[in-house]
């Protein structure tokens, strides 16, 4: 005979735990926002939650927002807030609180960047003054090149066609860049020395990295419009120079000639200027120096040869 003891039996299943309710809203909230909120308001954010929340309660610019309930604060009613001070509306509570107490305290980011931002220089008249352009760095401009001569192991280039285009489009990265640093930005005018400075950054980087490239007799004459600029260049900067700038200048041209010669590189088809004519332009002037100061030096030794008796 079977009996049931219904009063024995116990569930197994654990009891939920209810909710306690808070007493108001920045209970609820995490306590890295509460230190959002704090440093929002321009107050101290140490110390045990219990303690950040009392600062807040004694802010009048944060206390407003504890409250929950028909009392307190809901999201349509921040916004309408916003509104008033035609900030941005969008976020969670959370959100519009802090944009509501950054803006009441000045410590928004904009503000604070507008506070910190120095005024923008002017000429006697009121008007703006024009910021020059900052000078390009000659050793980024140097590894511009090794890193595009280098990037020839993408795999972009490894198919046979693909390996074509890399050395046209290096080539054509340094005769825009030459272009580009020198003459478009005035430096050949108004520094043609660092005009020269860069252009050689440029080229004697294609001459350190030539190796590297798979197939670097594929041109378009982009070297060549380089060679053009740099013709320019030399003219410009040709007056200015001295004579040790003009002979290490000829080195480390004749140099990249040497290396580029194998290949064709750069000299045009006869009728457009190269590396061989911007060489010329340094090494005429060179070669008469070195002529005028051998003159020189035969006539002051037949001058001392007749003083000798």
């Amino acid at each position: 005979m079977f009996r049931f003891h219904l009063g024995s039996y116990r569930s197994s299943g654990k009891k939920k735990k209810t909710k306690v309710p808070k007493d108001n809203w920045f209970e609820r909230i995490k306590v890295d926002e509460l230190k959002q909120i704090c440093r929002a308001a321009k107050l101290p954010v140490t110390g045990a939650k219990k303690i950040i929340i009392g600062r807040l309660f004694d802010n009048e610019t944060t206390e407003k927002y504890s409250a929950e309930g028909r009392w307190g604060y809901t999201v349509d009613t921040l916004k309408e807030e916003c509104s008033k001070r035609n900030l941005v509306q969008s976020g969670n509570k959370f959100t519009i609180v802090l944009r509501l107490v950054q803006f009441d305290n000045g410590t928004a980011p904009e503000a604070i960047a507008a506070a910190t931002k120095r005024p923008a220089p002017t000429n006697p008249d009121g008007t703006a003054k024009k910021s020059k352009p900052s000078r390009p760095k000659l050793d980024k401009i140097y590894e511009r090149v090794q890193k595009k001569v280098l990037s020839c192991d993408q795999k972009k280039y490894q198919s046979h066609w693909g390996s074509k285009t890399h050395s046209p489009e290096l080539y054509s990265m340094i005769e825009k860049l030459i272009d580009k640093e020198c003459i478009e930005k005035g430096y050949v005018k108004s520094d043609p020395l660092f005009a020269l400075e860069i252009a050689k950054s440029a080229l004697v980087s294609l001459n350190d990295n030539f190796s590297s490239i798979n197939r670097p007799g594929y041109d378009d004459d982009y070297l060549t419009g380089a060679f053009s600029s740099l013709e320019t260049i030399l003219e410009a900067a040709k007056p200015l120079m001295s004579k040790e700038l003009i002979g290490t200048t000829i080195t480390w041209m004749e140099e990249l000639d040497a290396e580029l010669d194998s290949y064709g590189l750069g000299e045009g088809d006869g009728k457009e200027r190269s590396l061989v004519t911007a060489v010329k332009i340094l090494k005429d002037d060179d070669e008469k120096d070195k002529d005028e100061e051998h003159i020189e030096s035969t006539v002051k030794h037949g001058d001392d040869d007749k003083k000798m008796p």
